[in-house]
């Protein structure tokens, strides 16, 4: 990896993979507490908190990822409940300026929120319009349960045993990107990824048309340390210390 891409992401979080521990302290939660599995269960009801000012009920999202989408860019951030009229959430870094936003979740659907209140990293949100919550909670949408992706223009070099070239990446996952490039690639083929803002990422080519393509990254990102990546590369001021 380069030396300011680890730099940017060692001064600030300590990789821990995607497991439920992992989630759960990103989301300011208990360790201890048990994670019940989505398939088969009801979500549970949770009390209220001094901010909350909604009358709906709020159900456990069992500490979901989603985006928090702004002006100044897209941004990962851990779901902590939901009702039909709001939202509260915890974000990896300082949230963006800005009362109107939009949240993604992981099946493609955006929804237009205001925010409510904010302490430190977690803010709760009213929605615009009314949620259908069994939607959200079956993960139901415009496509499947995924890694949540992050839009970006972003230039970087591609290097392979025989040829090196620019390109330029147009979204960014934890496990891969999309790039569009000139230099030709083969299915299948191992490159790897360079930039001054970025750790080298070691990849293989998915999928191509055309001049695009995407990738599947080696060594994958955790959840905490792609937050900070993406937050870095959209908006530095969020996790300048």
């Amino acid at each position: 990896m380069g030396v300011n891409g680890l730099q940017l992401v060692a001064d600030r979080a300590a990789p821990t993979g995607y497991g439920a521990g992992s989630l759960r302290q990103a989301a300011g939660l208990p360790l201890q507490k048990t994670v019940t599995p989505v398939c088969g269960t009801q979500p549970q009801i949770q009390p209220a908190i001094p901010h909350d000012k909604r009358t709906t009920p709020r159900y456990s999202l069992l500490i979901r990822p989603a985006k928090l989408i702004c002006s100044r860019g897209e941004f990962l951030c851990v779901l902590r409940d939901i009702s039909e009229t709001g939202l509260s959430l915890r974000s990896f870094h300082r949230l963006p300026s800005g009362t109107r936003m939009e949240i993604e979740m992981q099946n493609g659907d955006r929804h237009p929120v205001a925010r409510v209140w904010q302490e430190e990293n977690e803010a709760g949100f009213r929605f615009i319009q009314p949620l259908d919550v069994d939607r959200v909670i079956a993960a139901q949408g415009s496509f499947p349960k995924r890694a949540l992706r992050v839009g970006i223009q972003l230039s970087v070099q591609i290097v392979t045993p025989t040829a090196s070239g620019e390109a330029c990446i147009e979204n960014l996952s934890q496990q891969g990107a999309r790039m569009s490039t000139s230099l030709p690639l083969a299915l299948d083929q191992h490159v790897r990824v360079r930039a001054s803002h970025l750790p080298e990422i070691r990849a293989k080519v998915r999928w191509r048309k055309g001049e695009q393509y995407g990738l599947v990254f080696e060594t994958t990102f955790a959840l905490p340390e792609f937050a900070l990546l993406a937050a870095g590369l959209q908006c530095p001021a969020l996790i300048a210390r």
